[in-house]
């Protein structure tokens, strides 16, 4: 039997993981046979050893692989033992997928993606040492900081582009993302409260911005990357 890369052997009821498991029953039911199994045993530990030798010879050789060293044939044979089986699989297709400079760098961008996801699920705070944004760069909201970049991160991961509209509507009903202030209520009160004069000119300031959104939906319509439904 082959599964999941590996093979097995079936003898009625019993099954072994390997040709010596087999000889060892055989010597175990047959010891007569003793004499000629046993050399066989040998000659499979022997094998056995040699491929491990090799594996870690192999493994040392392409663990030190630099702009120096490496060669068409060390690049294939890495490829060939440590690649995932759909790469092996398209290389040799007839119509290959071209690997050039847009390719890779895409794949580097992958791969930065895929170490900026796993700092951003062990610790937020580990985003400050990873990410370096423009200070010129426009944020979502004036109150927006690295905290709020690892959940877009994670949110990202978890639905999609952003851009997408399908994803976005995700992101935005997710209860379970974590955004914190000042996107979420929180049960912590505020360290400061703002007085009346403060409250009223803020609802003002909404009330101003309810009747525009109200008063101009066509021109709202109209304006590229803008999503009326998601306010």
């Amino acid at each position: 039997d082959e599964s999941g890369g590996s093979k097995s052997f079936r003898f009625e009821n019993h099954k072994f993981d390997s040709p010596s498991s087999v000889l060892n029953e055989v010597v175990r039911i047959h010891p007569e046979l003793s004499k000629m199994v046993i050399p066989l045993l040998q000659t499979l530990e022997q094998q056995r050893l040699s491929k491990y030798q090799k594996e870690q010879q192999d493994r040392t050789r392409h663990l030190t692989l630099n702009i120096r060293t490496i060669s068409f044939a060390a690049l294939t044979d890495f490829l060939v033992r440590y690649a995932p089986l759909q790469l092996l699989g398209e290389r040799r297709h007839m119509k290959r997928l071209p690997v050039g400079r847009r390719i890779l760098s895409s794949c580097n961008y992958m791969f930065m993606t895929s170490q900026l996801l796993k700092h951003a699920a062990i610790k937020k705070t580990e985003l400050r040492n990873v990410i370096a944004v423009d200070g010129r760069s426009a944020l979502p909201h004036p109150l927006w900081n690295m905290d709020h970049d690892a959940v877009l991160i994670e949110a990202i991961a978890k639905h999609g582009w952003v851009e997408r509209d399908k994803a976005c509507r995700k992101i935005a009903s997710d209860s379970g993302l974590k955004w914190g202030s000042p996107f979420q209520a929180s049960d912590i009160d505020p360290k400061s409260r703002l007085s009346d004069d403060e409250w009223k000119d803020l609802q003002d300031t909404a009330k101003r911005a309810s009747y525009f959104l109200d008063d101009s939906e066509a021109l709202l319509d109209g304006l590229k990357g803008f999503n009326r439904h998601l306010i």
